[in-house]
């Protein structure tokens, strides 16, 4: 049997991404704080003005090690996330 992602579990604490759209540098995670290196999961918006491929390079580089997108329509994560 292949091993894939369906097989395993992850464990980790999800971040909004800062910028969202992670089009542009996203800081780093600070290793030391134990909070922030267990955000390893980046929730990150589909829409933006770079490709994908940078998106998953400016989160890699930041520290996280997965990505979840988002798509929603107004673009205000803040108010569908209850943030406001």
């Amino acid at each position: 049997m292949e091993n894939t992602v369906r097989d395993k579990k992850f464990v980790g604490s999800l971040v909004l991404a800062n910028p969202i759209d992670a089009c542009s540098p996203i800081p780093p995670l600070n290793p030391f704080n134990n909070d922030e290196m267990m955000a390893n999961f980046a929730l990150v918006a589909r829409w933006g003005e770079c490709h994908f491929a940078q998106k998953v390079r400016t989160a890699e580089l930041a520290g996280f090690k997965m990505l979840i997108f988002v798509m929603n329509e107004d673009k205000n994560l803040d108010k569908s996330l209850g943030i406001v």
